[in-house]
């Protein structure tokens, strides 16, 4: 009974983060005046959001279960799911919330991280065997790269993402992290 009721909120939280980030691609589709969403159907904008939130929800997994290597120093500061919340609140208490609704450098992290785990990584201070994988396709959702639909990436390409602030991250992660209580 339990872990039925800890499923259940679990599944609650990712549909709240889901409304989180649908709210704001929303806002920077407005902000954009309607461009960013222009060719995208509403049923695929919930169909992104979707994946997005189970990406952080695998991440924390697989970081726990040393899947991936958080022990790495320079994995962690730079791309662990698990370490992100914590370096956002430290952001917070250090300049005060606000100032994780001006700042966008997250999300950028997070397609990184994102884009790591699907195509692998091998450089002299990381190294990270491409998982593949329908879930971390960078190729599914393009929009959200900054790209339009039906693109692939070409290495070397200036994305421009969209400018999802940091407190909308922050909010995202804390409702995949911690179960709210009743």
């Amino acid at each position: 009974k339990d872990q039925q009721e800890v499923t259940d909120q679990l599944g609650k939280q990712v549909r709240q983060a889901v409304e989180v980030l649908v709210q704001a691609l929303d806002r920077i589709d407005a902000d954009t005046q309607r461009t960013l969403l222009a060719d995208i159907a509403e049923k695929d904008i919930y169909n992104s959001a979707l994946p997005v939130m189970m990406r952080p929800v695998f991440l924390f997994s697989a970081e726990e279960r040393e899947l991936l290597p958080l022990n790495d120093a320079f994995y962690a500061e730079n791309y662990a799911a698990s370490t992100l919340s914590a370096q956002l609140r430290e952001r917070a208490d250090q300049f005060g919330e606000e100032v994780l609704e001006r700042r966008h450098d997250t999300w950028g992290r997070l397609l990184a991280t994102f884009r790591a785990v699907h195509g692998g990584v091998l450089h002299d201070r990381l190294q990270l065997p491409a998982y593949g994988g329908s879930l971390f396709d960078p190729d599914r959702y393009p929009f959200l790269e900054g790209r339009p639909q039906q693109t692939h990436r070409v290495m070397g390409d200036q994305l421009q993402p969209p400018k999802v602030s940091d407190g909308t991250i922050y909010r995202v992660l804390a409702k995949l992290l911690l179960l709210d209580g009743e």
